[in-house]
């Protein structure tokens, strides 16, 4: 457990259609009094583009940075919730909120709040401030320029450079897609590819979770993309030219 306080700041990347969600998730995500900041992608210069300029917008004080996409559902005190978790994990390490596949739903009926798995998407991903820069040069120097999803450069990264990447079980915020503002209307008796199997909830806080549980043992989960996954983006491999 990290002894250090620490401090998150917030950035949500936006395509100018969405304004009205990205505003309705800072205001709640800010209600603890801390500030977000909308990165609106004004000049549609695609996924990639606007994802770097939030990571490059992490608070002067802050200790970890996060970013949120524009199409989610929060909990509530996300933030907060947020700060006691990462005083767990190491210092060197990815964290997600949200991954939709079925083993975190198996995992947090174990009663664990963590599992670890290079597979993520870009929901909610976090970040320490010292190892963001080390992030955007890494993918400078090594990922195809055409490659526009931030989640897939950011495994890359991890994967490449033995970088844990943690979850957090439940997940604190949940993938609405295009179709639908609310997570209630995208919550049938069958589960949607895509969703999480393990959402807290709108209206459940981050707080109440015992963010101590399984960190001594989490779930690992092997089933993850390899190196002739990762492969294929690159253009070079940072195997043989040394990371």
């Amino acid at each position: 457990m990290q002894s250090d306080s620490i401090r998150l700041s917030v950035a949500i990347t936006n395509h100018p259609s969405r304004r009205l969600l990205a505003e309705q998730i800072a205001e709640k995500v800010s209600a603890d009094g801390r500030s977000v900041e909308i990165v609106v992608d004004e000049y549609l210069e695609g996924v990639w583009p606007n994802a770097r300029r939030c990571w490059e917008s992490y608070g002067i004080d802050a200790t970890h940075h996060m970013v949120l996409e524009d199409d989610i559902a929060v909990c509530e005190d996300l933030v907060e919730g947020l700060e006691e978790a990462l005083t767990y994990v190491p210092r060197r390490c990815v964290v997600s909120a949200y991954n939709h596949k079925r083993f975190i739903k198996e995992v947090r009926e174990s009663g664990s709040s963590w599992a670890i798995s290079s597979w993520h998407t870009a929901q909610a991903l976090i970040l320490p401030v010292n190892l963001i820069e080390e992030f955007l040069a890494w993918v400078d120097r090594y990922v195809k320029p055409h490659v526009m999803p931030g989640d897939v450069r950011l495994s890359a990264f991890a994967y490449y450079n033995e970088i844990p990447v943690y979850h957090t079980v439940p997940n604190l915020v949940e993938h609405l897609g295009h179709e639908a503002t609310t997570v209630r209307s995208r919550r049938p008796k069958e589960h949607i590819p895509g969703l999480s199997y393990a959402f807290i909830g709108e209206d459940r806080s981050a707080k109440e979770v015992d963010w101590s549980k399984g960190i001594d043992n989490p779930y690992v989960e092997k089933q993850t993309p390899g190196r002739a996954y990762y492969r294929q983006f690159l253009e070079t491999d940072p195997r043989k030219v040394g990371c």
